[in-house]
């Protein structure tokens, strides 16, 4: 018996494999005569006879082509711009951290919304802390502030925030005042570990 041949649904073509030496098996396009893959226990070619060797030391510690394993991560510590809350209930601009470049995600252990600025008497600031995730969505916690300083989102909190499957691309937040005009000021710090 030796060789499989078989017809392709989508296109109608004749295929088969088959052993032309010992130990090598190829993928052969009979309807147009073309070698798609040759494979053999130490390599597989592809149609355009790129080789593509058993490579996985390659890639180890100290191979020719080894992956920083030292940068799949590292610490994070960085804020974004301070912004203005916005006035009469609605939220102002982000102040956003995004993982730095040749990152993809963040992963918070602490948010902190820094609330700067001069509150007027009886002026609450709503504060949203907002996790922007890699599927296009997002989820939002909220604190209230009536005076400056650090509010402080933990573990507990942005455990409450995660999803399932995703990751973390973004972490902002953003005040909104009670009154009509406002003077406060809110600024975004991210504690965590951004990954490759």
């Amino acid at each position: 018996m030796g060789r499989i041949r078989f017809r392709g649904d989508a296109s109608g073509k004749v295929f088969k494999v088959f052993e032309p030496s010992s130990g090598e098996v190829q993928v052969v396009n009979e309807s147009d005569g073309i070698v798609l893959a040759r494979i053999n226990p130490t390599s597989i070619y592809d149609a355009g006879g790129v080789q593509l060797s058993a490579h996985g030391s390659r890639h180890n510690r100290g191979g020719a082509d080894a992956i920083t394993f030292t940068t799949g991560y590292v610490l994070l510590n960085k804020a974004g711009s301070s912004v203005s809350a916005g006035t009469g209930g609605a939220y102002g601009s982000e102040s956003a951290v995004t993982p730095d470049t040749g990152f993809n995600s963040i992963v918070p252990f602490k948010v902190r919304a820094i609330v700067g600025g001069t509150f007027a008497s009886g002026e609450t600031v709503t504060i949203r802390y907002r996790f922007y995730w890699s599927d296009g969505t997002y989820t939002d916690a909220t604190a209230s502030a009536t005076a400056t300083g650090n509010y402080d989102l933990d573990m507990p909190a942005i455990a409450l925030n995660l999803k399932n499957g995703v990751y973390c691309t973004k972490v902002t937040v953003a005040g909104a005042s009670s009154a009509s005009s406002t003077s406060v000021t809110v600024q975004c710090a991210v504690y965590g570990v951004q990954v490759a």
